[in-house]
């Protein structure tokens, strides 16, 4: 395992890196975007990671990453090649060294640890004393972060279900007799998510203190990729007290039960056994990979706070709107050679490459990206049909869901449309009958969320945002993956 992971400092720009791979993108018409609002600074610093991490730290990695933004709006597109590549070589590590994964995990929450207790430090202790000192606080914890992260984006390769199919190909290789509701109930996280943690220490808070400690863990929690809001003890009472009497979800120790008396009856190898557990270590590596993005979301906004008051012609949105190396050279008192509206121009209409060594921003719009021959058009019809996550039928009204922006439309009973959820979309999944998203696969966050709340979910049918409309009554059977209007 090679350990040179990208810094800040060593992952720079090439401004003809776009005009290098042109052909190539365009000529590539099977991009898998994973669509979310989001702030640019933030979002480079984890596309450094997945794209010039994950070729650091293990053998294989992806070669390129394709960014675009439209009006605060971001996909990021992975090549699908890469991903058979590096689920190949997954495989072969499994099948060649099952305790590759162990080294693997470790090495990523030793990384995870440093991050962490760096984060923390700087969203209760830090106070700039100038803007040197700001700058060296963003550079040590972005790298801190560039180390964690680099391990945890090698779990790509199982949240897309069109290029994971290599998963259900290898476990069907292995135990041919197994059903795809087998193969459903071992993926089932038998490990609670960051959220369920939190929800189940909430419900254990009795005292102020009891409360005061819960914040103070779980400061991030509230968080999302574009707002941070503060998690009180005033909302973490309202919290519990909105979750008292639903009862528990789910129950992990059957759900591990449950796979460990499959695999028993069923007599398959060792070396099925041993892909089971590395599919819970990257369930639960994805899960804390996500948990750090919101930490460093918190840690970064706390110092570009503490910048505004030696950068006073510059607000923090306009911050956000930055390249990493552009916000250091700005914390070095050093000139930008772009406007402000330069600035804005690039958030509303940029695309972005990203290689294992350098990134760049092209001159094309967007639009040509999300909207020509790589992503599409719309497609108008009365159902889709994706891949069921989480079996069951629910009709409702479909409410499209993009960011918290939309979060108050929802109401109970609902059906969420969304391109992927993420942790802060808990409180709406709880009102809501079914989820389906144009995204996802077998560790996806919907994927997991639904199974521990056992409510249907369909991923992967790549339009339902564009199909559906608010207000329409549309049933989901996520037994066969089939979303409709009706």
């Amino acid at each position: 395992m090679k350990d040179a992971i990208p810094t800040l400092e060593s992952y720079k720009e090439q401004p003809d890196l776009f005009s290098k791979h042109e052909d190539y993108i365009f000529a590539n018409s099977e991009w898998y975007p994973k669509g979310i609002k989001a702030h640019l600074l933030l979002m480079v610093a984890q596309a450094i990671a997945a794209v010039g991490g994950v070729a650091a730290v293990s053998e294989e990695g992806f070669k390129l990453g394709l960014a675009t933004f439209v009006d605060r709006y971001m996909k990021f597109s992975y090549d699908p090649r890469d991903f058979s590549r590096i689920g190949l070589y997954i495989r072969n590590q499994n099948k060649n060294d099952p305790q590759w994964i162990k080294e693997y995990t470790k090495d990523f929450y030793r990384h995870c640890q440093h991050f962490q207790e760096r984060a923390d430090d700087i969203y209760f202790n830090f106070f700039g004393k100038s803007l040197a000192a700001i700058r060296e606080a963003y550079i040590q914890l972005s790298n801190a972060a560039l180390a964690a992260q680099s391990y945890g984006y090698i779990t790509e390769v199982f949240t897309f279900t069109d290029t994971n199919f290599w998963v259900s190909d290898y476990i069907r290789e292995l135990a041919p007799a197994l059903t795809e509701e087998d193969i459903a109930t071992l993926f089932q996280p038998s490990r609670s998510s960051f959220v369920n943690v939190y929800n189940e220490q909430l419900m254990l808070a009795a005292t102020e203190q009891d409360f005061s400690a819960l914040v103070r863990r779980y400061y991030w929690v509230k968080g999302s990729y574009f707002s941070w809001p503060s998690l009180t003890v005033e909302i973490a009472k309202e919290e519990k007290n909105n979750l008292e009497g639903k009862g528990e979800e789910i129950s992990h120790t059957h759900i591990l039960e449950a796979k460990e008396a499959l695999l028993a009856k069923t007599g398959v190898s060792s070396e099925l056994k041993n892909f089971i557990s590395l599919i819970e270590d990257c369930i639960a590596m994805q899960d804390e990979r996500k948990a750090n993005v919101l930490r460093y979301n918190y840690a970064v906004v706390k110092l570009l706070e503490a910048s505004l008051a030696f950068l006073k012609d510059w607000t923090l949105e306009e911050l956000l709107g930055l390249r990493p190396d552009e916000l250091l050279l700005l914390l070095n008192g050093e000139p930008l050679l772009l406007t402000k509206k330069d600035i804005s121009k690039r958030n509303d209409n940029s695309v972005w490459l990203f290689t294992p060594d350098a990134y760049c921003v092209s001159d094309k719009n967007a639009d040509i990206l999300c909207y020509g021959s790589i992503f599409g058009t719309d497609e108008h019809e009365s159902l889709v049909r994706g891949i069921p996550a989480s079996k069951g039928i629910a009709r409702g009204r479909a409410k499209i869901i993009f960011s918290e922006d939309d979060f108050g439309k929802v109401e109970d009973g609902d059906i969420i449309v969304t391109s992927m959820t993420r942790p802060e979309f808990m409180p709406i999944l709880r009102k809501a009958a079914a989820f389906v998203t144009d995204e996802g696969g077998v560790t996806c966050h919907a994927a997991i969320v639904a199974r521990e709340m056992r409510k249907p979910c369909v991923i992967s049918t790549k339009r339902a945002t564009r199909m559906f409309k608010d207000g329409n009554m549309i049933e989901v059977d996520a037994d066969t993956g089939l979303v409709k209007i009706i």
